[in-house]
């Protein structure tokens, strides 16, 4: 029996539907190897499901402990290379992280020990230049047998440099879409209740913006209270709710009050029950993500909730093509702040059709985990077999 071998740093919670989806798969078999120790305030999966039975909602799991050189680059990870060396394992999936110095060891191990490899990844996005552009297409050309990213901008972009497309699978990415589901219809079958949650919260029941992230300075959450404060003299007032935690909070706070919108803005804290998660969201309008969209653009269209974020794919994270403009979200000029404030105004000014459906389409057809461990392991059998 075939087995293979996902290698990740840490286990992040995140990716908790996927790994037990791959778990799933009985042929070939896959193994999840990776520390149970987050970094950077990036939450792992509980221990209590890496225990649990891959049918019950568990992982697959084999302990690693991961080691750093800085920040959250990789310097080490401890038993992976006793498995590239085992003749149980035929193909080995890698964090395609050029930083990583375990990435680099391991895939040429893998290599001299005649095991295939794919490199899980962003890939390229057309902004490397330089000495940097020809380090990392050396790294995606020619160690891994295969690539699977994330988008199919990232493909295009690398196929115009040269790459062979039949090695290169785009798998989209996921959150936990069934248990999302499941809280959405437990907490819709009684509106009233979010409508009394959402004025225990709010002074004036006012069309409301959410952002969900990590509060970091190139989030650019600041973008949104001034594209409030410039609607609010257009006679536009909004409400905002603010989900998540980091180093800009208290810089936001200041901000806000400074310019009198404490009654408008609401923090919720760092969340990560998706039950609390999902009744902010479903007292929401829209999302509006100034830095870039990743996995919260996900979160938001799987409650039908639509995204507002900005058009340049090349500092963007693939996530973005979930969004298709005027049906479930829009996407302003990047870098232009007047734009991004117009495009929220225009959400709110002209009547769209079906929105919720248009929201949830992308998830239900692909950016969830069963397709997207699908998408994986059909990658996988490809290079198997051809790779």
């Amino acid at each position: 029996m075939k087995k293979i071998a996902v290698i990740t740093k840490y286990l992040p919670y995140y990716r908790l539907a996927v790994f037990n989806q791959l778990s799933l798969i009985n042929k070939p078999i896959y193994e999840i190897i990776g520390d149970k120790k987050g970094r950077e305030g990036i939450k792992t999966i509980p221990e209590d499901f890496l225990n649990k039975n891959v049918a019950e909602g568990g992982v697959t799991w084999l302990k690693s402990k991961s080691y750093y050189y800085k920040k959250s680059l990789q310097l080490w990870q401890t038993n992976v290379i006793t498995r590239i060396f085992s003749k149980k394992y035929d193909l080995f999936i890698l964090d395609g992280a050029v930083s990583h110095i375990t990435t680099w060891l391991f895939a040429i191990l893998c290599r001299l020990t005649g095991k295939k490899i794919i490199f899980w990844s962003h890939g390229l996005k057309g902004t490397d230049v330089g000495i940097k552009k020809k380090i990392r297409i050396f790294f995606f050309k020619y160690l891994p047998h295969g690539l699977i990213l994330y988008g199919d901008f990232s493909k295009n972009v690398m196929v115009s440099e040269g790459f062979s497309s039949k090695k290169i699978f785009v798998i989209g990415n996921s959150l936990n879409y069934s248990v999302q589901k499941k809280v959405k219809t437990e907490l819709l079958q009684n509106p009233d209740n979010l409508e009394t949650f959402k004025t225990s919260i709010f002074k004036e029941n006012y069309k409301t913006i959410v952002f969900i992230g990590r509060l970091l300075e190139n989030k650019k959450v600041d973008e949104i209270i001034n594209s409030m404060l410039e609607l609010n003299k257009v006679g536009l007032k909004l409400n905002c709710i603010i989900i998540g935690d980091g180093p800009e909070k208290f810089n936001l706070i200041e901000y806000i009050d400074k310019n009198k919108l404490k009654d408008q803005v609401y923090f919720t804290g760092e969340l990560y029950e998706e039950k609390e998660i999902a009744k902010f969201l479903l007292i929401s309008d829209v999302m509006v993500s100034p830095g870039n969209v990743g996995l919260n653009c996900i979160h938001a269209l799987s409650y039908g909730i639509p995204v507002v974020t900005h058009d340049n794919f090349s500092f963007q994270n693939p996530e973005v093509e979930s969004i298709n403009p005027n049906k479930n979200g829009l996407l302003y000029r990047y870098g232009d702040f007047k734009d991004m404030t117009y495009k929220i105004k225009d959400w709110f000014s002209n009547q769209r059709l079906n929105i919720q459906a248009e929201c949830i389409k992308p998830i239900e057809t692909k950016f969830n985990p069963k397709s997207h461990a699908d998408s994986i392991n059909k990658a996988v059998l490809e290079i198997i077999k051809n790779g």
